[in-house]
């Protein structure tokens, strides 16, 4: 549970801008269609984000959560389509351990790329957080893993249930046509 308070509360570090695109049924059945059965196992307690996006030049966030440690800022150049920066200067100023090696955030930003989501979430148990539309805003499907500990009345004030193991988020709704 520490560790969902902990994403919801990245999120909304990530949370800036809104965008305008809505999102019709037909698109969100599609979209849990097509992640029913992915696992996300390689992002297991991580998080990542996009924090702000040029033609040249994407900045994510990325972070473990397991508990309460400062993020990395990974700036990935377009053109060149690779990673040019990765600051960890938050760690540093909080005398934290490097979590991640080099190779592991590049390994973590390029599938996270691959999937062209803006935030991807997974905690402990294997629960997902996923935006797929609108960069710097709040995680739009929750999907629970079947034997999730996590109980739903927690989620009560964020997510309603849609389908199978797949939740929405409620401030997102309005951009919803149910």
């Amino acid at each position: 549970m520490k560790n969902l308070i902990f994403i919801i509360s990245i999120v909304f570090i990530c949370s800036c801008k809104q965008s305008g695109k809505t999102i019709s049924k037909n698109e969100i059945d599609n979209f849990i269609r097509k992640y029913q059965t992915e696992r996300f196992g390689e992002f297991k307690n991580v998080f990542i984000c996009i924090r702000q996006r040029t033609l040249t030049s994407t900045i994510y966030i990325l972070q473990k959560n397991d508990g309460n440690v400062p993020v990395y800022f990974v700036t990935y150049n377009e053109p060149m389509n690779k990673i040019t920066e990765i600051n960890n200067t938050g760690l540093k100023e909080q005398n934290v351990s490097d979590y991640f090696t080099k190779y592991q955030i590049a390994a973590l930003i390029n599938k996270f790329r691959y999937f062209k989501f803006c935030l991807l979430g997974v905690d402990a148990q294997g629960n997902v957080f996923i935006n797929p539309y609108y960069p710097n805003n709040p995680a739009v499907f929750l999907r629970m893993v079947k034997t999730s500990k996590l109980k739903i009345s927690k989620l009560e004030g964020n997510y309603i249930y849609y389908n199978h193991d797949w939740y929405l988020n409620q401030s997102q709704l309005s951009r919803i046509k149910l």
